[in-house]
């Protein structure tokens, strides 16, 4: 194993922190970077060379310790799936008629607002607690955006929270598929799925 590697394994094994080994190396090449500054400047101008090569060994310590010190940002593999809408591809905004979605009526209606106007939109709420999922816009007939965004970005359709609702939490599922697709395929995400929100209702 070279030596790169070792330093390569250090890192990995330090998750971005600056290990022994690796700080002894950068204060030995500051120390290097000095003596020669001082060499050069017992030939020319000792004083302005002896800073210079202090300021630049400085910046190289400072800047290798700020890189290595940095912790590494999660990976994408152990962030929460399925809560947000893909980067960059919100679905819609939701909006509880006469009232907020973290405390909903049955009797309102739910509203739709996106900026999207092409693609099929299905919807669906499963409860929190376990329970029969509530279908809005079905995948075997999805709701086509080109057809049902109005000029303020409101959908035409909106969804009534009928009896059907027991009082709980749900979560809202929003998908934007590029055509007619079946239950299971929607579910099993066996189907292609062009975007895809989750958000949070509570029916009172």
């Amino acid at each position: 194993m070279t030596s790169s590697d070792d330093q390569e394994d250090d890192l990995l094994l330090s998750r971005g922190r600056l290990t022994e080994s690796r700080r002894d190396e950068v204060f030995r090449k500051v120390l290097q970077t000095v003596a020669a500054a001082e060499g050069a400047g017992a030939r020319s101008a000792p004083r302005r060379w002896l800073w210079s090569g202090l300021a630049t060994g400085a910046l190289a310590l400072g800047g290798l310790i700020l890189f290595l010190g940095r912790a590494p940002g999660p990976s994408s593999e152990f962030r929460s799936k399925g809560t947000e809408a893909m980067p960059g591809q919100l679905v819609a905004a939701v909006e509880c008629e006469g009232a907020q979605l973290t405390s909903c009526p049955v009797g309102s209606r739910l509203l739709f607002r996106t900026a999207r106007v092409s693609g099929f939109l299905v919807a669906f709420a499963e409860p929190a607690a376990g329970g029969e999922r509530v279908w809005y816009f079905e995948p075997e007939q999805p709701l086509s955006l080109s057809a049902n965004v109005h000029d303020s970005g409101y959908l035409r359709r909106t969804v009534l929270i009928g009896p059907e609702h027991a009082s709980g939490k749900y979560r809202v599922h929003l998908v934007i598929l590029p055509g007619a697709a079946s239950r299971a395929a929607v579910l099993e995400r066996t189907s292609q799925v062009l975007a895809e929100q989750v958000l949070d209702l509570v029916i009172k």
